[in-house]
């Protein structure tokens, strides 16, 4: 991709509406040194310098669409706590409404707390709960979608298997959307993977599509065989397969395309995943070409995986890294 295009596909990217449902979490960051090995345990001791707050899961991808220039909406459920309530400021210093966020007065915010000592993940600490949404709540969560539809080109489902996402509120958004010509888009779990059906564009990892199709591809042949099938089978129009440090591979009536991971001074590759799905619809809404959709994505996934922690990404970063390559 030359830079002239990369331009012309940031500046298509902006002002294109999209709503993120799902699994919405505050991403905690306790940053430190260590200088010496717990007298207790075999484990080391962690200095804590300062702690800070990013917006995680569904909420990542959220970000990532809105610092690429999109309009987006954030949907899904907090608990009433104090998590919840510094979620919505991160939300709200980053200028994204939080009117599609709802309250579930039984479960706590999710929280991911990464301890972190020299740029390296010490241990990871996750507080939620992962039961299945109550009927009310997903009733509520279609409301919100229903009352915006129309202002919409884009929902994406992104599925952190937390209990939001269920094949009832998954089938009826998936009509709302098909009824009101709306693009759809997951990143799945392994637990859903049958019920989203006849979706627009489907990116699931190499090992979530061979677990959910009781094969693991050991070739590039084998799991281009896969690809192709599950993508008759399930009725989506584009599969786009994610490979870590061997790029992405998309199924689609464009063709079967890949392209390879850009290894640009890889430092943490927890978001990656969010960007590329961010990358991948904003791509597809501006009109790009299949190719031209993953090497977007690539090159937002390089991005993604230069600093520590989820950060979105900025179009001059992409224009930066490409400047580089």
């Amino acid at each position: 991709m030359r830079r002239t295009e990369l331009e012309k596909l940031l500046r298509a990217c902006r002002g294109k509406r999209v709503a993120v449902v799902g699994d919405l979490m505050l991403d905690r960051y306790i940053w430190g040194r260590v200088d010496r090995i717990s007298p207790e345990a075999p484990v080391p001791v962690v200095s804590v310098e300062r702690t800070s707050h990013a917006l995680g899961g569904s909420a990542n991808v959220v970000h990532n669409l809105r610092s690429l220039g999109a309009e987006v909406l954030p949907v899904g459920v907090i608990g009433p706590d104090a998590e919840g309530e510094q979620l919505r400021e991160t939300f709200a210093e980053a200028a994204i409404p939080a009117d599609g966020i709802l309250v579930d007065s039984f479960r706590p915010t999710t929280v991911k707390t990464r301890v972190i000592a020299h740029d390296q993940h010490v241990v990871r600490v996750d507080s939620e709960r992962t039961d299945p949404l109550g009927d009310a709540l997903c009733g509520q969560l279609l409301e919100v979608l229903r009352a915006r539809i129309d202002r919409l080109d884009a929902v994406i489902f992104q599925d952190y298997d937390k209990g939001v996402l269920q094949p009832e509120l998954i089938r009826e958004l998936r009509e709302l959307c098909r009824d009101h010509d709306v693009y759809t888009a997951v990143d799945p779990k392994f637990r859903h993977f049958d019920s989203y059906g006849a979706v627009d564009l489907f990116k699931p990892n190499e090992k979530e599509l061979g677990d959910a199709c009781g094969r693991k591809p050991s070739s590039d042949e084998e799991l281009e065989e896969i690809g192709k099938g599950f993508r008759k089978d399930s009725g989506c129009r584009e599969l786009v397969v994610t490979r870590g440090s061997r790029g992405m591979i998309s199924f689609s009536p464009e063709g079967t395309h890949s392209v390879p991971a850009l290894s640009h001074a890889i430092v943490d590759v927890s978001g990656a995943g969010d960007t590329v799905i961010s990358c991948l619809v904003l791509a597809r809404l501006a009109g790009a070409s299949v190719r031209d959709a993953l090497w977007f994505a690539s090159l937002g996934a390089a991005c993604s995986c230069q600093v520590v922690g989820a950060v979105p990404v900025r179009g001059e970063q992409l224009l930066d890294l490409l400047g580089k390559l």
